[in-house]
């Protein structure tokens, strides 16, 4: 039987930024022309393969070397199928609980804009606004304090085995010291969580790049912003030529897994260090 892992992707535009044409082209390899508007659904679903080749020799490294530079740790190296629930955030009303519950349980954003329309590039301001006030951690806070109540226990239930197999009691003086070292301990897991909390992943996309004449928003403009907001995850794509509209998918997906790989680390970290003490 395959396993998947599973990762949610929220892409939030304003409306005629190419939203929905960006998804389509990457799920189905489809274009809707200028005109003609099919009903869309708001959710998709696509299952992709991380392999070498694709993560080690990527065709934009000259094009668009920004997809190239991964904020820490080495690019993921697996055989995992990855299942990726794809939401057209943009289609769901704003302040409602729905699109509340989405943006909060994402693993990773594309705010999108379209080169042709200066509006849209500064709407992307909006919905990262959105995102930070309705989402404390990106998602992440609930998972960080379980994390957190996790550490404790374990740190407690350690201390008890501990005793009791010395045979011994701890006098006020030595718990004071070890309650001490834990809220050091978890001070700095806290620390730590909150780094990677405020690093998800997050690739800002500039949709329509094929239509040079009606170009409004330079290149730079969207580097500068790409830097500020996703670390200098930015790509231009077209969805009719399909330039770039894989890639931008492939690189926000190896940045949920480095992501994903950090936090399994702070979870190592924090067992070793309770058990060694």
């Amino acid at each position: 039987m395959v396993k998947y892992k599973t990762l949610k992707i929220v892409v939030l535009g304003s409306r005629g930024s190419g939203v929905s044409n960006l998804i389509l082209k990457f799920v189905f390899n489809t274009f809707i022309p200028p005109g003609y508007a099919p009903e869309v659904e708001d959710s998709f679903i696509k299952i992709i393969k991380l392999d070498e080749e694709q993560h080690t020799d990527n065709p934009l490294n000259h094009e668009n070397p920004h997809l190239n530079n991964p904020p820490h740790g080495n690019p993921p190296h697996d055989d995992v199928l990855y299942r990726l629930d794809i939401f057209d955030a943009s289609r769901i009303p704003p302040r409602t609980p729905l699109r509340e519950s989405v943006l909060c349980s994402a693993d990773g954003f594309l705010l999108v804009y379209s080169v042709t329309d200066e509006d849209s590039f500064t709407s992307v301001r909006d919905f990262w606004k959105e995102i930070v006030s309705l989402c404390p951690g990106f998602g992440e806070e609930d998972e960080g304090e379980r994390e957190q109540d996790e550490r404790e226990q374990e740190g407690i239930a350690c201390m008890e085995e501990k005793e009791k197999r010395k045979g011994v009691t701890v006098r006020k003086e030595r718990e004071e010291e070890e309650e001490m070292a834990q809220e050091d301990e978890i001070n700095e897991e806290r620390e730590a969580k909150n780094k990677t909390n405020s690093q998800m992943p997050l690739c800002l996309v500039g949709c329509k790049c094929d239509d040079v004449e009606s170009r409004l928003v330079t290149r730079q403009q969207g580097e500068l912003l790409g830097e500020e907001l996703g670390r200098g995850c930015f790509a231009e794509v077209s969805a009719k030529s399909g330039v770039n509209v894989e890639e931008v998918f492939r690189e926000l997906v190896r940045r949920i897994v480095r992501r994903r790989q950090t936090i399994r680390e702070i979870r190592k970290r924090s067992k070793v260090r309770c058990c060694l003490s």
